[in-house]
């Protein structure tokens, strides 16, 4: 859902997708923070609960995120996240997680 108000109340465990129009760039924003949309930015997704994945469960995530040895998700040169287009990766019980653009929670 899109905001119309440039300033959004991001509370703890919630996140947006940003689209930035100037450099078409979609970034995370992750709470708890006061976002301020600038005239140029366009608030795609959110604000949206984070993904909790209680105790002897998982989750499917479609095109993941794609990540370095060290967990560092990688960016390209213009900094939008780099995703693994039509792969899946199952995911266990560990701490809340936003989903970064472009990521699809498939199946819970």
């Amino acid at each position: 859902m899109a905001q119309t108000s440039p300033v959004i109340a991001v509370p703890p465990y919630f996140f947006l997708h940003v689209l930035d129009n100037n450099k078409n760039i979609t970034r995370l924003e992750v709470g708890p923070q006061t976002f301020v949309r600038q005239d140029h930015e366009k608030v795609i997704l959110g604000p949206e609960k984070m993904v909790t994945i209680p105790p002897r469960n998982y989750c499917v995530i479609a095109n993941p995120a794609i990540r370095q040895s060290d967990g560092k998700i990688v960016v390209d040169d213009y900094g939008q996240v780099k995703v693994a287009h039509g792969d899946q990766e199952i995911r266990f019980t560990q701490d809340p997680f936003p989903l970064y653009p472009g990521e699809k929670l498939a199946s819970k």
